[in-house]
């Protein structure tokens, strides 16, 4: 029932797996059996129904929920944005896992969020700079909230009153316990899905599911899971069995119907799509509680796959949103001063793997050496501007709990990061190696991957080492470095926005019943010790346990250096500045990009796009 998303972003999106999540809030303690976790996400009560665009002006601040002064939101308006793929533009099932995505979250929902007022407009706990939420910056969605009973059975107590989409064969009915358990059941028997069940596998090897009664569902894992309150919550779309029943699956948008804050309206494949607010959409903003979701009123997705088509597209007003490039940002800065425009670490981490199997990278001081030598600081300030991450890996910094940063890492620790060329020599000639010779693989379209390999082939001479470039097609590059048949080193990206990603998956913790590795190990880790703490850490009730463990792995596995590590270039995030009721965060969760899941709590200052623009849409 896990997945794991490794993007491997080889300037294009050379590969794409899954990723495994889990999910909470606030916790609680209660006699029972184990500990309550509740998600307060705002029911409706009495609402203020949208009606006819309004012209609120920017000047009038109203005071929120949590009793900051800001504007007041509008109802209206249509959101442009881009998607850089037409796959999603074909397919609308949501028991697809990865193709889907993309337009399904405005139609179809999890059973647990984000906490919208954990983020950047609220408290200010958690960035959302990734799509991936931690337990305790969860709250409820169709799951009101949900116990955790013991290491391997959690219960989610369904939000009554939520209703289907008005529209046949769905009809608005309201959402009950077995239509969270058909959901599972159909996803396990369909390959394409996360939870997918391989025939034959016997009962007792298969996530359980059952409905308590019409509110609740009892979820029983095979396995101790600590990650059950993430991979519940985040990973199980609900889906509507009659539309399923009556078309054979939901393929066609014209037969897509869910319970989410859009309804899709056209479609034009690999083209465009078009969503309009769903009137009966069950969720108050968090903010607002008297208003209810979502205030924009319709949504234009338009496939742009081209870089420079989509960054005109920005520049001339045609987009509401979009990712900036790093070295294209003072651009934007000179040409559109009024974009607001976000830096955040980018959710993938740029690394050079090696053969840590074999030798001469078996050993750990010439791992360790390699990182010695290389010139992060400089890479970091001349290269990317100053705009890069240089400690991105293996736990991300923006899991702020279990990472630890360079400066409060032990003092052996820090200096790997900071170019020291005659301690590398002198390890590599300690451990047997004065005069290193290896090769790297890096994809031959991959120009700035190019340009950084340049820059570590001389900071690595400095040290004794001579390294070959090696040049591959994308899909050669791909088959050597799944198949780990490259020679000694490989460059790149690799998407670590799940906490336990590197842990589990790069280095040795999950490993499988039959004693294999994730194929996502990429050096090829075997680490008795990471199998050992994952599984320890698997059993553990409540998150507090595990951040402790989490925190002291990942330092324990910088040291190990399984990985030579580079910085890492930020991200940025732009939007017009009609665009209201946005920090620039990235998602509630899961997977949802372009900024979907966020959608419906934004609004648009259609006084100021007239302005601007001469149009309010």
């Amino acid at each position: 029932m896990l997945r794991k998303t490794v993007w491997l972003l080889l300037v294009v999106l050379l590969t794409a797996a899954m990723v495994l999540s889990s999910c909470g809030t606030e916790e609680t303690t209660t006699t029972g059996t184990g500990s309550t976790v509740t998600g307060s996400t705002t029911t409706p009560g009495t609402t203020t129904t949208p009606g006819t665009t309004t012209t609120t002006p920017t000047s009038n601040l109203v005071k929120n929920a949590m009793g900051k002064m800001v504007e007041k939101p509008q109802y209206g308006g249509t959101m442009n944005v881009i998607w850089t793929d037409g796959t999603p533009t074909k397919n609308w099932d949501p028991v697809v896992s990865t193709t889907s995505q993309w337009g399904c979250v405005q139609m179809y929902e999890t059973l647990g969020q984000g906490d919208w007022t954990k983020g950047p407009q609220g408290t200010n706990e958690y960035p959302f700079a990734s799509t991936y939420v931690p337990d305790p910056y969860l709250t409820g969605a169709i799951s009101e909230r949900w116990e955790v009973v013991d290491p391997r059975t959690i219960i989610h107590y369904i939000r009554q009153g939520i209703h289907w989409q008005n529209k046949p064969p769905m009809n608005g009915r309201e959402v009950t316990a077995e239509d969270i358990v058909y959901s599972v059941k159909r996803a396990k028997s369909d390959p394409r899905n996360v939870y997918y069940v391989i025939p034959g596998t016997p009962e007792d090897k298969q996530l359980k599911v059952t409905a308590l009664d019409k509110y609740r569902v009892e979820f029983v894992t095979v396995d101790p899971d600590a990650r059950k309150v993430h991979s519940t919550n985040q990973w199980i779309i609900v889906e509507p069995k009659e539309a399923v029943e009556k078309y054979g699956d939901l393929s066609d948008w014209r037969n897509a119907v869910g319970t989410g804050p859009y309804i899709v309206k056209d479609v034009i494949p690999d083209s465009y799509a078009l969503f309009e607010r769903n009137p009966d959409y069950w969720m108050n903003d968090p903010f607002f509680p008297e208003n209810q979701l979502p205030y924009i009123e319709k949504i234009k997705a338009l496939v742009i796959i081209d870089e420079t088509t989509r960054l005109a597209a920005l520049r001339t007003r045609k987009t509401d949103w979009a990712g900036i490039p790093w070295d294209k940002v003072k651009g934007f800065r000179e040409t559109n001063s009024d974009l607001v425009i976000r830096e955040m670490p980018a959710d993938y981490a740029y690394c050079l793997f090696m053969r840590a199997d074999i030798p001469p990278f078996n050993n750990q001081k010439v791992r360790q050496a390699l990182q010695y030598a290389l010139d992060e600081p400089g890479i970091a300030n001349e290269f990317y501007q100053g705009d890069a991450e240089i400690l991105g890996w293996p736990i991300h910094s923006f899991f702020p709990d279990e990472y630890t940063p360079i400066n409060e890492l032990p003092a052996n620790l820090r200096e790997m990061f900071e170019y020291k060329p005659d301690i590398a020599k002198k390890m590599l000639a300690d451990a047997g190696y004065p005069a290193l010779k290896t090769q790297v693989a890096i994809q031959s379209t991959w120009q700035q991957g190019l340009d950084i390999m340049a820059l570590v082939k001389q900071n690595f001479a400095a040290a004794g080492i001579e390294m070959e470039i090696k040049t591959y097609e994308p899909s050669s590059l791909v088959s050597i470095l799944y198949s780990m048949t490259y020679p000694g080193l490989i460059y790149i990206p690799w998407t670590n926005n799940g906490i336990d990603d590197a842990f589990g998956w790069a280095h040795g913790g999950w490993v499988g019943k039959d004693g294999s590795n994730s194929v996502y190990a990429f050096s090829k880790v075997v680490d008795p010790v990471a199998k050992e703490t994952y599984e320890k850490m698997m059993a553990m009730v409540t998150f507090a346990e595990q951040e402790k463990v989490r925190k002291a792995e990942n330092v324990r596995e910088i040291d190990l250096a399984w990985e030579v590590i580079l910085p890492t270039p930020s991200a940025y995030s732009a939007w017009q500045p009609w665009i209201k009721g946005f920090a620039g965060e990235q998602g509630i969760g899961p997977d949802s990009p372009q900024v979907g899941g966020a959608i419906r709590h934004m609004w648009i200052d259609t006084a100021m796009r007239a302005k601007k623009l001469g149009t309010r849409e």
